[in-house]
């Protein structure tokens, strides 16, 4: 255990500013020392194993639909999902390499790291962050702690958590937002989102941890924005979503998409045991197609050409709380999702977690 407390500890402390220590250390000082019971393990060991082989490199998770990069999203998720394993070699793993190589300064994780020689910080090919990925690494973290009765990732949460508070949260048009990333989202008068961004089962573990944060806030915010933000003829949610002066629109800056982004959307909302007023209706509209398709285009109408992915398929299977298909759409069939990527595969097995813990 050595190891870890040099990385999530000393290293730290060492990196941290002044002011973001002095916020960690009033965090630690309000917890009362008690631990929310941690999860039983609810992963089965041959679906992380085979994870593992097919996606998981020493302490990297490799995005295989995307030029095998790694990026902090992915390690969040396998960290997340080597807790609910019972894997706590293979958490170290993917936490040692995650804080040495993609950790800043500031305790956000750079977001994009892609294969050079170096195999280092080198290979850093964009330092902004992602904060979806810092909430889904700080959500492990606090999972572990609570699993392993390990303080040290408690305190690496919450250092991220500090960092996501103070950099990625604000006020906007009275609503209280995350940002993507600290750099690219701020406008004139706007901002950019992504509601995928907004993993709720996180903030509520957040909140649960920190009463006094703006984590409450934040759910309140995307729930009301799951009710609003819809449009096109099919009333989807987008990808991107840009808040303006009493105004919502899919972004203009990014895509106007309904699509591998927000397909998320229904996934952690569920998981959290959320739901926007109307239980989903244009969602499972969509999920009768045959074929459905993997992306609808908000402005135009237009869909993709090819069919969404088992990944995609799981998630509708969840949100109608139906273990097969039923009366949503075919996805690929078990041959070819042998072959299926990364992310596809990620997102079978977060649905698979989240039917297991929804609303917990």
């Amino acid at each position: 255990m050595a190891d870890i407390r040099s990385v999530a500890t000393a290293s730290a402390v060492a990196r941290r500013s002044a002011g973001l220590l002095v916020a960690v250390l009033m965090l630690l000082s309000a917890c009362d020392g008690s631990r929310h019971p941690g999860p039983a393990p609810t992963l089965e060991a041959a679906r992380w194993e085979n994870f593992q082989q097919r996606f998981v490199h020493g302490g990297q998770v490799i995005d295989s639909g995307n030029a095998d990069i790694s990026h902090s999203e992915g390690q969040g998720y396998g960290m997340l999902l080597a807790v609910a394993a019972g894997d706590q070699g293979a958490f170290d793993r993917l936490w040692r390499w995650t804080s040495r190589v993609l950790q800043r300064r500031d305790g956000l994780l750079s977001w994009r790291y892609a294969p050079c020689p170096a195999a280092d910080t080198s290979c850093v090919t964009d330092s902004n962050n992602a904060s979806d990925g810092d909430l889904l690494v700080a959500w492990a973290l606090l999972r572990a702690g609570d699993a392993w009765g390990n303080a040290d990732y408690h305190f690496a949460a919450l250092t991220i958590m500090a960092a996501v508070a103070e950099k990625l949260v604000l006020t906007h048009e009275n609503r209280t937002l995350l940002l993507p990333g600290e750099v690219g989202f701020r406008h004139d008068d706007a901002i950019t989102v992504n509601l995928s961004y907004w993993v709720f089962p996180a903030l509520q573990a957040f909140h649960r941890e920190q009463p006094t944060g703006p984590w409450q806030a934040l759910i309140d915010s995307g729930v009301a924005l799951l009710d609003s933000a819809r449009f096109g003829d099919a009333q989807l949610p987008p990808d991107w979503l840009e808040i303006g002066p009493d105004s919502l629109r899919p972004s203009p800056r990014f895509s106007t998409r309904y699509g591998f982004d927000a397909v998320r959307i229904p996934l952690y909302a569920t998981w959290a045991g959320l739901a926007p007023e109307d239980n989903w209706r244009p969602l499972k509209q969509l999920w009768q197609r045959d074929p459905v398709p993997a992306w609808v285009d908000l402005d135009d109408g237009s869909t993709a050409e090819y069919a969404w992915s088992r990944g995609m398929a799981s998630v509708a299977r969840l949100v109608a709380s139906q273990p097969t298909e039923g009366d949503i759409g075919h996805a690929p069939d078990d041959a070819a999702a042998a072959d299926a990527d990364y992310y596809s595969q990620t997102l079978v097995l977060l649905s698979h977690l989240a039917g297991a813990e929804r609303g917990s």
